[in-house]
C-alpha cells in the first residue's frame, strides 16, 4: 500500500486520485487575441 502524509492528513494512493493544479493568474487567461 502507498500513501502520503500531507499535513497530517494521510492520503491512501492505492485508488486512483483526481490532483491538479489551478493557475489564476491574470496573465494565464486565454484574453482573444487582443
Amino acid at each position: 500500500m502507498y500513501s502520503i502524509n500531507c499535513k497530517g492528513t494521510l492520503v491512501d494512493l492505492s485508488s486512483p486520485k483526481v490532483m491538479g493544479i489551478l493557475n489564476i493568474t491574470p496573465d494565464s487567461f486565454f484574453d482573444g487575441g487582443k
